[in-house]
């Protein structure tokens, strides 16, 4: 921390004043106030990891109130937490911090004060003698050495009063200074306005007295209780200086865009202040909660100035609930507000209107209405004139600022500013449409309806009005119709709540289709495109609703997408055109041919916007999808748009994910048998697994595809081929990322070419037996070694114990099971656990191999059993019964066999004769249907019930997992006969041998099993 000592230093020794008062002696003062103002600011920082303000919020208020508390680090269980807590003195980092900044604050903002006077007064009295003419060259640098005074002094004061300053009670030089920036301004601005922005003295003038300008809104977030003892004096000057700038303009003639720059940042900051100062009245606490000390005032402070980012609203009213003395100061700023506002501004005896709807009407006539140079902006170049409109922001643009400070005029003083809101919709009502004046007027009535909706909806019935007024507006016809159609499809944003009326949205879907295929203009095609964007992504969007819209909102948007010449316009009709494919998912089918001709078209049109080609590749997944089977209608332009996607060249740099996507979603859709085309994409996809993009899982699923569709003849010509490309994929990722994004692939090529898939997988199934046996496996990855090895000994056993005929054998073999044994409780899914239990099982016909290990076997093929088949005995429950003292007799009575099948613990779950019988009983058997679900999941997306048909590749999938040996085999029946071929082998008293090994329980519900199968 050599900083802080640095700092003070240079403080202490007064080389930052001696630097201001002398620039011209020392020519270092910029940096040195530049580094003390940036040191001040990191000094009261407080750095927190994203998701801490959480476990911090409890004790932030007392520790930012008490100097004698820091932020300190604790360890748990759930991991580290911050909070603030009591330290002794002398020990507390944050608490130096602190005191050395209000140490600073206190010894250095009455100098600095006196400093900022000075240098301000010269600077006026310099512009204004360099404004008369005749000021000697001597007189123009020292209003330049005053401005660099003046500039840096302000920026030191700033961070001092932000961060110094606890509470402006405990600080008078505080006020003091304020109160000298608030006298000061006025004898600043007039001669900065009339600078000259050509010369570099006055764009230095200019930048200086804005900057100044903007201190009170920075002081008011940072402290905005301690701000409200001197807040009526600037919301008086703020407001005033407003509202004369607003009258000195001329309607229409004065394009708020071509005033000067310095005049437009005036403007905004004079509505950033008063819109933030409205903020007070938007958060008073309700009566009666204004009671207790002042002790927590600056508590709250510090809180709103640790960090304003996080620091809502919402946050703020609940401290002034819980500490009463804020909200006193809250409502006392609040009332000084409203009271001013409400008050007359009168400049005459016969004006009595209130202060704010006096500002009001300028604001509406003056800054929001559309200028000659909007409307020659719209006809020369209408595309222009909507990306200018999206890109205005409220911080830098005079409209957007204003459209805050009306909604923050609606929040504060509704009873007040609504009646006036009102008015204007009534008198725009008999506005004509041939009249130029009382069209801009109209739509400004109309944009106050859109930006004050939320505070308006209980006022304003939009849903009738919109359907028996503003649509037959919007169709009128004159040369001014334009604008009025415009503004009334952009509130269909902001009104989007009133439109779950079906009679609402019904006409609002024929306007936008009407103005979509049969207007000329472009501005109300594009706010056309934006409004039916909104209505689609809305809540309560339902695709029969717009069906009948459909076909036409596709033409319209593709004609409006072919006739703009901006990317940004053709995007959103993009963007439009895929929500609505993604909405209507198959109603889109009737579409089919015009969908297969548009989007080639649309390729085309948009060929020279590279950042275009992304969201036309989207909105073709989403075309392929919607259409299912039918998606062959456009296989002459998917496939080579796949082709290119894929392509290892700079294009496919941003569009090689949409490509994969594609090309999955294609093979999803593919007919049997697989095409030619399709086929000849596969070399494409196997040298993909060569790049190592990182494109693991598309890959993967892409390969997988192709096996379900091509069959055993796809893999027996190209199984090798594809084998070596997932292998190869093992190797990409983090860590066993590879391999377990890979492995369930494999499994499912196992069960699509069950004969020659160890074959083309036997150095995986050889690195998973090495692996397991030198426990390097993670649990992430066990499950799936074990099922991938499970079935490899089910349909090629001699393959598997090939596997150890080069390290010892059968003992290699027992080590191994011995460590399958220890583990095959990792796997979790029933399905795969079944097959695990079908592998082990499978063993049996090696005597010594299971001898040593029979117990084992057993509880796993007891514990299988009664997972898979409802109504069997559970050894777990039976063990209970007989720990509890339930008795032998009870035991053998609940697990009696019946119909040859073990009769069932709960009479909720009826014995079925199958597994199959089992999962389809799903209304009597959740236990069964889940086991269902879990068979499909391990290999296959199972068709879907309800909503579109099926894929094709779901049904295929489902085909795959019905004729699985793994499903369709009985597992009690296999067991059966595995153990009968045991016991052929080691003869009946072998046999009760074994069973002697197995503990009392689980012999008892095995010999029940035993018997039951006969």
């Amino acid at each position: 921390m050599l900083l802080m000592p640095l700092v003070a230093v240079c403080l202490k020794t007064e080389l930052l004043l001696a630097a201001l008062a002398s620039p011209t002696a020392f020519a270092g003062a910029p940096k040195i106030a530049n580094f003390v103002a940036g040191a001040v600011g990191r000094m009261a920082r407080v750095d927190l990891a994203r998701g801490a303000w959480n476990e911090l919020l409890p004790t932030l208020v007392e520790g930012l109130a008490n100097p004698q508390h820091q932020l300190v680090s604790s360890r748990k269980a759930g991991g580290a937490t911050r909070r603030w807590a009591p330290v002794p003195e002398g020990e507390s980092e944050a608490s130096a911090t602190r005191q050395l900044l209000g140490q600073l604050a206190s010894e250095l903002l009455p100098m600095l004060t006196s400093v900022w006077r000075s240098g301000a007064e010269e600077v006026a009295v310099g512009l204004e003698q360099i404004a008369r003419g005749g000021a000697s060259a001597d007189a123009v640098a020292g209003v330049e050495d005053a401005l660099v005074v003046l500039l840096y002094a302000n920026r030191v004061l700033t961070k001092l009063v932000v961060h110094g300053v606890t509470s402006f009670s405990d600080s008078s030089p505080t006020v003091t200074w304020l109160g000298t920036l608030l006298e000061t301004l006025p004898s600043l601005l007039g001669p900065a306005g009339n600078a000259s922005e050509a010369a570099e003295l006055g764009r230095s003038a200019q930048a200086t007295v804005l900057e100044i300008l903007a201190v009170p809104s920075e002081v008011l977030v940072a402290h905005p209780l301690s701000f409200a003892g001197i807040l009526q004096p600037f919301l008086h000057y703020y407001h005033d200086s407003l509202q004369d700038a607003l009258a000195s303009l001329t309607f229409f003639e004065d394009d708020v865009s071509s005033l000067s720059h310095f005049m437009q940042s005036y403007l905004i900051l004079m509505l950033q202040f008063e819109t933030g100062v409205l903020d007070y009245v938007a958060l008073l606490p309700p009566p009666g909660e204004a009671a207790g000390d002042g002790s927590t005032i600056s508590a709250s402070t510090a809180l709103w100035r640790a960090s304003p980012s996080v620091f809502s609203s919402a946050m703020l009213r609940s401290l002034v609930r819980s500490q009463p003395q804020a909200g006193v100061a809250l409502r006392a700023a609040g009332e000084t507000i409203e009271a001013f506002l409400c008050s007359s501004g009168a400049r005459s005896e016969d004006d009595t209107s209130p202060r704010l709807l006096e500002l009001l009407e300028l604001v509406s006539s003056r800054l929001l209405p559309l200028c000659a140079n909007d409307l020659a902006l719209w006809g020369d170049d209408p595309e222009g004139y909507v990306l200018r409109g999206d890109a205005l922001n409220a911080e830098v643009d005079v409209r957007p600022a204003a459209d805050a400070l009306v909604v923050a005029w609606v929040k504060t003083c509704f009873d007040l500013v609504s009646p006036a809101l009102l008015s204007m919709l009534s008198q725009a009502a008999n506005a004509s449409l041939d009249s130029l004046d009382e069209v801009l007027m109209k739509d400004v009535a109309y944009r106050c309806a859109g930006i004050s909706s939320w505070e308006l909806a209980d006022a304003v019935p939009f849903a009738s009005w919109f359907t028996d007024g503003l649509v037959g507006e919007a169709r009128t016809s004159s040369s001014y119709a334009p604008i009025i159609t415009a503004r009334i499809l952009g509130l269909i944003e902001h009104w989007l709540p009133s439109f779950k009326e079906p009679r609402a949205r019904s006409a609002a879907y024929e306007l936008v289709v009407d103005v979509l295929t049969g207007s000329e203009d472009m501005v109300c095609k594009l706010a056309a495109s934006a409004a039916l964007w909104h209505l689609i992504n809305d809540w309560d969007f339902e695709a029969e609703g717009f069906a009948g819209y459909a076909a036409l909102a596709l033409e319209g948007l593709l004609k409006v997408v072919a006739e703009s010449g901006e990317a940004e316009n053709k995007l959103l009709c993009i963007r439009t055109i895929s929500l609505i494919l993604d909405r209507m998912g198959g109603k889109v089918r009737g579409l089919a041919s015009s969908l297969a001709s548009t989007l080639p078209e649309l390729w085309n049109v948009c060929d020279e916007y590279v950042n275009l080609k992304p969201a036309i590749v989207n909105t073709t997944i989403k075309v392929v999808a919607a259409l299912g089977v039918e998606a062959a209608f456009i296989d002459d332009f998917v496939l080579p748009l796949i082709e290119y996607c894929t392509e290892p060249a700079p294009h496919g740099v941003y569009l090689m994910d949409e490509g994969l996507t594609l090309w999955e979603e294609t093979l999803k859709v593919a007919r049997e048998p697989m095409s030619a085309a399709l086929l000849g994409l596969l070399p494409r996809a196997l040298a993909l697994s060569h790049s190592g993009l990182g494109e693991l899982v598309s890959c993967c699923k892409i390969l997988e595809s192709y096996a379900v569709l091509g069959g055993p003849a796809f893999l027996e010509a190209r199984g090798s081929e594809v084998a070596d490309a997932l292998m190869r994929l093992m190797g990409y990722g983090r860590g066993d990322d590879g391999m377990a994004t890979v492995l369930p692939s494999v499994i499912t090529l196992l069960q699509v070419w069950p004969s020659g898939g160890p074959a083309l997988f036997g150095e995986v199934v050889t690195k998973a037996v090495g692996d397991l046996l030198n426990g390097k496996v993670p649990s992430v990855l066990c499950a799936k070694y074990l099922v991938l090895i499970a079935r490899v000994c089910l349909v090629a056993p001699s393959f598997f114990s090939g596997l150890f005929a080069d390290s010892g054998g059968e003992a290699a073999m027992g080590a191994f099971l011995d460590v399958w044994l220890a583990r095959w409780e990792e796997v979790t899914e029933p399905s795969e656990r079944k097959a695990t239990c079908m592998a082990l099982a499978s063993l049996m016909a090696v005597p010594s191999l299971v001898a040593p290990r029979f117990g084992a076997l057993v509880a796993v093929i007891v514990t299988v059993l009664y997972e898979s088949e409802p109504g069997t005995p559970s050894p777990i429950l039976a063990q209970l019964q007989a720990s509890a003292g339930a008795g032998a007799a009870a035991a053998g009575g609940a697990c009696a066999p019946r119909n040859g099948r073990g009769r069932g613990f709960d009479a909720m779950f009826a014995a079925s004769e199958s597994l199959l019988d089992a999962a389809a009983d799903e209304e009597s058997n959740g236990r069964a249907a889940a086991l269902r679900d879990s068979i499909l999941s391990l290999s296959t997306q199972h068709p879907t019930a309800g909503g579109r048909e099926a894929e094709p590749e779901a049904q295929r999938r489902a085909a795959l997992w019905a004729a699985d040996a793994v499903v369709a085999t009985p597992l009690r029946e296999y067991v059966a006969e595995q153990l009968g071929v045991l016991q052929n082998q080691v003869g009946s008293d072998g046999f009760e041998s074994l069973l002697s090994q197995t503990s009392p329980f689980v012999r008892d519900q095995f010999v029940r099993y035993w018997e039951a199968a006969g």
